[in-house]
């Protein structure tokens, strides 16, 4: 019997369980589907706030010397921080803004947070391993990998994301269909290279997040009028002497009919659309109605699928498998806390493993406990990042409240 512990997916939620097993002296594997770290893009910057003492709890207490140079958008800052404004797209009005104390929050660049995680296991990465599928018994669990090569021990761990192959053969195909739900979102985001002056007329902050919700004129044709607006500082490149600013921008609005068009195969089409977006509904001086309409006509727009899938009893159904992360619980990112969660179920499961390893549970007990937290924290979460979506795409009411009253 292999009392190693093996954990499918090197993403957020697999690489800082793979530290705290490490820190533990716990036996472990990691198998990643990418073909190497930089094959594919990690995505845009998250941010890491009420999860900071669970990865701490995760990393030895050095790794965090200099971790904001090490993983912030804005390596420039030593301290970290993030201010927030909501904004009232028509007007420009702020409706709340908040600004968190040094040291409590980070902004971080998916990539460098992700090497800063891996750095400390990357000899245990096995690269280029797809998942087929698994098989448990009552002594270990063995996952069998496309390329016709397996891995067993004694735990294995899904951390394989939103569309996870182990949580697919966990739940049952039908089943995991049943549960993930695409929200009828449309959603679209782009990076694109800005002048400091551009990005000093949004804020004089690189850490400073900008939500912004308005109305569309009557003329346009999609029935829900209310769009939502996402703006943030990707990265800081001095090499760029005339545009050193990353920027992240995204649009999106509620379209059930399916009125927006799929834009497949046409990203000029697809831009020109979240330019006439910014034309009906920002202000002519508005400096993120100019953000969107100086976007060079051949930057890549990414369309977004948002999946969200709330975990169920279900999951406690193996003995010897468990998920963490969005394999788990993927939820919108409307609310900012699926990368939060997904590090706080990598220390809490961490902690279960402990034991378990030791002898102080049983593989069932040690699961039955990380389950028995994280399942209604992960309801919550998945719900509460559901109605945040809603309310911003769907109750323009509430936002005007939130102004008023703000």
């Amino acid at each position: 019997m292999s009392n190693k512990i093996i954990i499918v997916g090197a993403g957020l939620s697999g690489l800082t369980l793979a530290n705290s097993l490490k820190k533990q002296g716990i036996p472990f594997e990691i198998y990643e589907r990418e073909a190497s770290f930089d094959a594919r893009a990690q995505g845009w910057s998250i941010s890491i706030h009420f999860a900071l003492e669970a990865l701490k709890q995760c990393v030895p207490e050095k790794e965090f010397e200099n971790f904001s140079q090490k993983v912030s958008v804005n390596q420039e800052s030593k301290d970290g921080g993030m201010s927030f404004s909501f904004i009232h797209a028509n007007t420009g009005a702020v409706g709340m803004s908040n600004t968190s104390k040094p040291g409590t929050s980070y902004r971080v660049h998916r990539s460098r947070f992700r090497n800063w995680l891996l750095s400390q296991v990357q000899e245990h990465v096995h690269w280029n391993k797809k998942v087929d599928h698994y098989q448990e018994d009552s002594n270990e669990v063995t996952v069998f990998f496309q390329d016709g090569t397996q891995a067993t021990g004694s735990i294995l761990v899904g951390a394989d994301g939103v569309m996870s192959p182990i949580a697919r053969q966990l739940l049952g195909p039908e089943k995991f269909d049943e549960l993930t739900n695409i929200l009828d979102v449309r959603a679209f985001g782009v990076l694109r290279w800005a002048t400091e002056e551009e990005w000093n007329k949004i804020s004089k902050e690189p850490t400073h997040l900008c939500v912004l919700n308005g109305q569309q004129m009557e003329d346009d044709d999609i029935k829900h009028k209310t769009f939502n607006m996402f703006c943030s500082i990707h990265d800081i490149d001095r090499s760029r002497a005339d545009t050193p600013y990353q920027v992240f921008w995204s649009l999106s609005r509620y379209d059930p009919e399916g009125v927006i068009p799929k834009f497949e195969d046409d990203n000029t089409a697809c831009l020109e659309l979240m330019k006439a977006w910014a034309r009906n509904g920002f202000p002519a001086d508005s400096p993120f109605r100019q953000l969107i309409l100086d976007t060079p006509q051949d930057t890549k727009v990414t369309p977004l699928v948002i999946r969200e899938r709330s975990p169920t009893a279900e999951l406690t159904a193996a003995h010897r498998v468990v998920l963490i992360g969005d394999s788990a619980h993927p939820m919108t990112m409307f609310k900012g806390e699926g990368g939060n969660h997904a590090i706080v179920d990598a220390a809490k499961l961490a902690v279960q493993l402990g034991e378990y390893y030791h002898n102080t549970k049983s593989n069932e007990k040690a699961l039955s406990d990380y389950y028995e937290e994280m399942i209604p924290r992960g309801q919550k979460a998945v719900k509460e990042s559901h109605d945040a979506a809603m309310m911003v795409h769907c109750n323009p009411e509430i936002m005007t409240k939130m102004f008023k009253t703000a």
